[in-house]
């Protein structure tokens, strides 16, 4: 496959995250949606439809966040010792949300472009620690990309007034020092394949924030994109606190800057929303059912238990026990974050900035918007680049191999690319993107170990290390129920609780006694 040049410095989006701009063919873009972002709607299956308010769709995206959180917190123990950011970032997504709800239901213009900042925000950095915990429960990716779906509609019913040329070159220049802010980093932290692809995905994130900003009709769709980057950093940051607190060390100079060039960005909101016309908002109007939960991947009975708890998700969400030591790392990240004093940036927005004032007044046209909609659809952050990816190590690039698993069988023949033997529509059946599940910049198809545990998918019983054993067509029949990389057979502590096998009663820790109904570890 050949990308384009833009294309080929940003990554492979995950179906949770490409559920942020899929839209119905033949389905027309909501009014409320810029002209030129209509781009974005063309690609996806025809579904049906049916009315739905504004307030209605941040219902169902509350709905899509509760499933998430219902299904998450039943995972095995070592998937959900990877997700404790991810919980939090749910907790976080949870108010913002309901902050926004009451602020449009109070007809509160100036609160409501606040909150429609902090929401975007918060949902940058949801779908950021998603990506980041590596979850790969088809419910967990259900509620998310329900929540997704209905989220973009509900920011396209909250569409933002007209600009003027001053406040997009004041923007413009806000976003490019972060943007050059970004790329110091990423060439600072050169060689490093998943930092490097993060920052890759964020500063695709910018530049698309900046070519929306050149146009007054479409600029309030900027500062989404903008706050969409910022949740995307800090979710990025608050991750690496939990498990990798020194190289979070090196981003917290970063996250300074980027939070204070946010802080003066944000009084935009106020231009943008003063005197709202809630119209769009309120109205019933005919929205996919994408939006909603799909019941074939979702037990019904899960379901029945996330809709009890969708005025309580925040709680919960922190309610669920993290390790003592991602807690206690969290906690320092956030603690050194919170303590980082101002950064002076008032001046960016006023000092003339040839290289990005000259691109500012550029058109923007339907052109760019379906370059972008083409990129957004294949972004995300788990992909090399294009023209290294080497799946075989032969030295030759895959863009120029014509047998990039060097099976023996060519790539237009081939059915198992990265020779693991599995083939690869049982790999990914259903995404329209390849996944990546290791985040090594090489999609599960071409590469032979997705979860990068040492162990080939061939003779791994847990190729995507999500502590659950794959099914019997999926590589070896060993059980290895922790993902730790041990079989059972040869494991003293078959689920990773810290008690000995030998007295624990539930080795596999899935709720059952071991030798009971469908456990499946134990003692025959």
């Amino acid at each position: 496959m050949v990308f384009s040049t833009a294309a080929k410095r940003r990554l492979l989006i995950s179906a949770s995250m490409a559920a942020l701009i899929a839209w119905p063919a033949g389905a027309a873009a909501p009014s409320a949606l810029p002209a030129g972002y209509a781009a974005l709607f063309a690609a996806a299956p025809a579904k049906a439809t049916k009315n739905a308010t504004g307030a209605e769709l941040l219902k169902k995206a509350q709905r899509g966040l509760s499933v998430a959180l219902t299904a998450a917190k039943k995972l095995a123990a070592p998937a959900r010792a990877k997700a404790g950011p991810f919980f939090k970032a749910v907790s976080k997504a949870d108010k913002a949300l309901k902050d926004l709800a009451a602020a449009v239901g109070a007809k509160d213009s100036k609160a409501l472009g606040r909150a429609l900042s902090a929401a975007s925000t918060a949902v940058g950095t949801l779908n950021s620690t998603y990506k980041r915990a590596g979850i790969k429960d088809k419910a967990t990716k259900e509620g998310m990309r329900a929540f997704n779906a209905s989220w973009t509609e509900t920011v396209k019913r909250l569409k933002g007034t007209k600009s003027n040329p001053e406040t997009r070159q004041a923007n413009n220049r806000r976003i490019g020092g972060v943007k050059r802010k970004v790329e110091d980093l990423r060439g600072q932290r050169s060689g490093n394949g998943a930092e490097d692809a993060a920052l890759a995905y964020l500063l695709g994130l910018l530049d698309d924030a900046m070519a929306y900003n050149r146009s007054d009709d479409e600029a309030w769709y900027a500062n989404y994109l903008f706050d969409q980057a910022m949740g995307w950093y800090d979710g990025y940051y608050d991750y690496l606190g939990a498990y990798d607190p020194a190289t979070a060390g090196f981003y917290l100079d970063g996250y300074g800057y980027w939070r204070s060039i946010y802080d003066d960005y944000l009084p935009t909101y106020d231009a943008y929303y003063n005197g709202y016309d809630y119209t769009p908002y309120d109205a019933s109007v005919p929205v996919s059912d994408y939006v909603d939960i799909g019941t074939n991947f979702v037990d019904p009975a899960l379901l029945a238990e996330a809709d009890t708890q969708t005025d309580n998700i925040g709680a919960l969400a922190n309610e669920i026990a993290l390790t003592d030591t991602d807690y206690a790392n969290m906690e320092a990240a956030d603690a050194a974050a919170a303590a980082l004093p101002p950064v002076d940036v008032a001046a960016v927005a006023a000092t003339p900035d040839p290289e990005i004032d000259t691109g500012t007044n550029q058109p923007f046209d339907e052109a760019e918007a379906q370059r972008i909609a083409q990129e957004q659809e294949m972004a995300g952050e788990a992909e090399a680049d294009a023209q290294t990816l080497d799946s075989d190590g032969d030295g030759t690039p895959d863009v120029a191999d014509t047998d990039d698993d060097n099976d023996g069988t060519p790539d237009e023949a081939d059915t198992d690319h990265d020779g693991d033997g599995i083939v690869d529509s049982e790999e990914t059946p259903d995404d329209p993107v390849a996944e990546d599940t290791d985040g090594d910049g090489q999609p599960d198809a071409v590469d032979n170990d997705d979860d990068n545990d040492g162990i080939p998918d061939a003779d791994d019983p847990d190729d995507n290390n999500d502590g659950s054993v794959d099914e019997p067509d999926e590589g070896s029949n060993e059980v290895d129920t922790d993902g730790d990389g041990t079989p059972d057979e040869a494991d003293a502590d078959d689920d990773n609780d810290g008690q000995a096998d030998e007295v624990d009663t539930d080795d596999t820790n899935d709720g059952e006694p071991d030798g009971g109904g469908d456990d499946g570890g134990g003692e025959e």
